[in-house]
């Protein structure tokens, strides 16, 4: 951690995510989840997440 003379105030943090498998799961129809394993400084969850997810993030 740093501090400046602004008065802010810079966190670092290393954060790693990874799909680990997927599945299919039905709804109303059959669709693909991704499982992603998200680590940050020590810890470590996951989600999931449609390819659609994906690919409106990669679109931003």
């Amino acid at each position: 951690m740093s501090h400046s003379s602004e008065d802010s105030l810079e966190v670092k943090q290393t954060t790693k995510a990874a799909i680990s498998d997927f599945q299919t799961w039905e709804k109303t129809k059959k669709f693909v989840v991704y499982k992603v394993i998200v680590n940050c400084d020590g810890r470590s969850w996951f989600i999931f997440r449609r390819y659609n997810e994906f690919h409106a993030l990669y679109e931003k």
